[in-house]
């Protein structure tokens, strides 16, 4: 379906390992009031209330890296932690 087309769909914890940074930074960033990563672009809501928000690997990388995040290549650990 779309998530396959779209890259790895991971919980908050392991998109926030991927990418360096604390999971509370990453929902700071997903935020409607006054974060850059957005709804339906970059991540989609949990199932309940208090389920995880789901974080599309891919469109988030691209967007820190417009704000000036650096990645080093961590392919093969990231590939690792979305299996699990």
């Amino acid at each position: 379906m779309e998530q396959q087309q779209r890259g790895p769909f991971v919980p908050t914890a392991v998109a926030a390992k991927m990418f360096g940074i604390s999971p509370y930074t990453l929902k700071k960033y997903g935020r409607a009031d006054g974060g850059f990563l957005r709804e339906g672009k970059h991540w989609e809501r949990g199932m309940s209330r208090t389920a995880s928000k789901g974080w599309y690997v891919a469109e988030c990388r691209q967007t820190l890296a417009e704000q000036g995040f650096i990645f080093f290549d961590r392919t093969e650990d990231d590939a690792a932690l979305a299996e699990n």
